[in-house]
């Protein structure tokens, strides 16, 4: 911009510097822009170590001076309605004092702006600050949520390719909730609940391989349960099911025996009587006790 042009736009009062008047860029420029290239969006992966990506940029970890700005960014992308300055204070520094929370949180914002590369990134509406929907491209958490609970009710409803609509959108879950991350503890609810919404959907996919005859699939789903959950003694008993019905009958008992040893080291416990059921009969020859399945407890 020419000097005479900046001189004339500080006597406008429309371009006054708040939330409400953003600095509005030259006529020319931006007509450029807009010929150019279509807005960049963001995507932010937060099941598993944190990645952000403003179009084909991968926003590096030096850009943000610090981990808060990062985790101001999946803590607003998480609660889309958006979020006060006293919210957020209350998650991010709960001891601090007024002065102290206002200064934080205007620092740790604007380094988030920076970081992405804009002020539009986040919009305050009322007294809320939000990141605009309609910048963002992709936030696996949300879509994890979506996805799952869709093919979930496909699923209960007996829709034909509901198990692989449920494995392809359980393929988001990369790992917990900001994995890594050094964040607060206001992320701890949230990644509990991802983390029982994923494992309880996989034990449902595992029992609807079995009712279907998949018994490798579901021999994978339910190994995949108990790669998150060791002790999960639901887990042990299907997938020793599902390897006696796919022929496995000596790597079910290997299951139950690793199983029964670490619970006891680690909680000086034995098995259910109805793993030791299921254990017993595959030493006798029998057909393994048949579960009532997650499928069924659902519908």
């Amino acid at each position: 911009m020419t000097l005479e042009e900046i001189v004339r736009l500080t006597a406008d009062e429309t371009m006054a510097h708040t939330a409400e008047h953003p600095i509005v860029m030259h006529a020319h420029a931006a007509a450029a822009d807009s010929a150019d290239s279509q807005p960049a969006r963001l995507r932010v992966l937060a099941l598993g170590p944190l990645q952000v990506m403003v179009g084909e940029r991968v926003v590096d970890a030096s850009a943000w001076g610090s981990a808060r700005p990062r985790e101001l960014l999946v803590y607003l992308l998480a609660h889309p309605e958006g979020r006060t300055k006293e919210q957020v204070g209350l998650a991010f520094w709960p001891e601090a004092s007024t002065a102290q929370l206002r200064n934080n949180f205007h620092v740790t914002l604007h380094r988030l702006r920076k970081a992405l590369g804009g002020a539009n990134w986040v919009t305050l509406a009322g007294d809320r600050y939000a990141v605009d929907p309609a910048l963002v491209a992709e936030f696996d958490v949300a879509d994890f949520e979506r996805d799952v609970t869709a093919a979930r009710r496909a699923l209960k409803r007996q829709q034909a390719g509901a198990a692989a609509q449920l494995e392809q959108a359980l393929g988001r879950y990369r790992g917990d909730f900001l994995d890594g991350e050094p964040v607060s503890d206001w992320h701890v609810e949230d990644r509990d609940r991802l983390q029982r919404l994923y494992l309880e959907s996989l034990m449902l996919l595992g029992d609807e391989w079995s009712r279907e005859q998949r018994h490798g699939k579901a021999v994978e789903a339910y190994r995949r349960v108990l790669a998150r959950d060791e002790l999960h003694e639901e887990a042990v008993r299907a997938l020793m099911r599902a390897l006696a019905d796919a022929g496995e009958r000596s790597q079910a008992m290997r299951v139950y025996q690793r199983f029964a040893d670490r619970l006891r080291a680690e909680l000086d416990a034995e098995p259910d009587r109805e793993t030791k059921r299921i254990f017993e009969r595959l030493q006798d020859g029998a057909a393994p006790v048949r579960g009532s399945g997650a499928v069924a407890r659902e519908a």
